[in-house]
């Protein structure tokens, strides 16, 4: 990911600025910006998945800019369920077996909760899901619509809405340039 500081008024040529980059409350840089400097590259594998807020401050640490962008590692785990048997009808028991591995296929250990319903009574939303409540409708001020459209795989289009979305959370300039 390229930052540049692009726009500023004169004032804020020469004044002290601060870039700042967190996400859910954890800082991944907080350093003066050199004036001098036109671009800085930040590898996006140092960030979380999830929406990052990139500020602009001024000396009294006041923003004078503010951006959000979406980064995707596509470091989400996969999960795997196997069932003993084929053939399942009714309400009798069923046996699984099931796999949480990252994206290398390397098992994952930890406190997993897990949820059977019948579709019939609880049909699947498409549209929402817990990947993107976690990565972005709670970090995403108003309401979404159709957040599951901005993590298809196969929809082209996407991406280029994900960082429109991300370019109507704040209403005012934009001096941070971002590139993914």
């Amino acid at each position: 990911m390229y930052v540049s500081v692009n726009g500023l008024k004169d004032h804020h040529k020469k004044s002290v600025l601060y870039l700042l980059i967190h996400s859910r409350g954890v800082t991944y840089y907080a350093k003066k910006w050199d004036n001098d400097t036109n671009t800085l590259l930040f590898p996006k594998q140092n960030f979380p998945s999830g929406v990052i807020e990139i500020l602009l401050l001024d000396k009294s640490y006041n923003p004078v800019s503010k951006r959000l962008i979406f980064c995707d590692n596509k470091d989400q785990a996969s999960v795997e369920l196997i069932p003993h048997t084929d053939n399942v009808d009714g309400n009798e028991k069923v046996k699984l077996d099931i796999s949480i591995s990252n994206p290398t296929s390397s098992p994952l250990k930890g406190n997993f909760s897990i949820s059977i319903t019948n579709e019939k009574y609880t049909p699947i939303d498409q549209k929402k899901n817990i990947l993107t409540y976690l990565l972005l409708s709670s970090d995403i001020q108003g309401n979404i619509e159709e957040p599951g459209f901005y993590f298809q795989a196969d929809e082209p289009l996407a991406l280029l809405a994900l960082d429109n979305l991300m370019l109507t959370q704040y209403i005012q300039p934009h001096f941070v340039h971002i590139v993914n």
